[in-house]
């Protein structure tokens, strides 16, 4: 998951000219996604698989949340009055003069 994020961050539209970040965390992706392939594959507890699957559910749905929360429409009022807070601090810092 490391080599992903930082495959992301060297994306030419986040970071450009970061070829190098790309090719490495790529390479590490790829001996990642074969480390987890052959543990899934030779592991003798199957809840471990369904384990992955709610893991990756669950990375896919932040994904999404990440990619659409900037699109999601918010209600502002502009006409909302700015309530005063509660402590106000005096000009005079405590002098009488």
């Amino acid at each position: 998951m490391n080599c992903m994020l930082w495959i992301l961050y060297g994306m030419p539209m986040v970071h450009p000219g970061s070829t190098l970040v790309v090719t490495i965390n790529s390479i590490g992706l790829g001996m990642e996604l074969i480390y987890l392939t052959i543990f899934f594959l030779y592991s003798t507890n199957k809840p471990r698989i369904a384990n992955g699957l709610g893991a990756l559910s669950g990375a896919i749905q932040l994904i999404l949340y990440a990619c659409y929360f900037k699109s999601t429409p918010k209600d502002d009022d502009e006409n909302d009055d700015v309530k005063p807070s509660e402590v106000e601090l005096s000009g005079n810092n405590g002098s009488t003069v």
